[in-house]
């Protein structure tokens, strides 16, 4: 560590070395927003199936690992291959009937932008030299009363959850190009 230069600094010097990544994904998430608010309704129904999907081949995958693991016990086995079957079961029916799969994402997908929104702002208020602080409050702030809108009332319109995830992922992205655009200015 030079003199002088202390931990953040150090940290943010690091994370400057790899600006590109978060640029690219700031510009993936501005992308996605984007497409979410032009075309909301096969938004919606390409995360349903893709999230059934996901079950059914985590299943499969977990029917496999629960007999190819050797030296495992036989109650673990048992218990990783019932996991895979409810897993298999589950994203069947959600392929099935997407409109099941929206609102159980919707519900997950709120819980999880009001904990990213609180660590949002505890990460802007714990560290007042950051140089995007007050984009990342704003950010945090947006995210919490997106996720509890979504989580406390699932059953709002899926078009409306769509504009909702659509300006949360541009927000998202622009901070995100905003952190990448200051980390490779401290970089350098």
């Amino acid at each position: 560590m030079q003199a002088g230069q202390s931990g953040m600094g150090l940290r943010l010097e690091n994370l400057g070395k790899f600006w590109g990544w978060a640029l690219g994904f700031g510009v993936i998430s501005i992308a996605i927003g984007i497409l979410a608010l032009v075309w909301p309704a096969p938004a919606l129904l390409a995360v349903a199936l893709l999230f059934g999907a996901q079950l059914v081949v985590a299943g499969v995958f977990r029917f496999v690992q629960a007999f190819a693991v050797p030296h495992e016990s036989v109650w673990l086995r048992a218990v990783v291959a019932l996991l895979a079957l409810i897993s298999f079961a589950v994203g069947l029916f959600l392929l099935r009937h997407p409109v099941y799969s929206v609102l159980i994402l919707a519900m997950l997908l709120g819980l999880f932008w009001m904990l990213h929104g609180v660590a949002e702002l505890f990460a802007a208020v714990g560290h007042s030299g950051l140089p995007t602080r007050s984009w990342q409050t704003l950010s945090g702030i947006v995210s919490i009363i997106a996720g509890a809108i979504v989580f406390f009332v699932p059953g709002i319109s899926l078009v409306a959850l769509t504009v909702v995830l659509g300006v949360c992922l541009i927000l998202f992205g622009t901070t995100l190009l905003a952190g990448a655009m200051s980390a490779r200015s401290m970089a350098r």
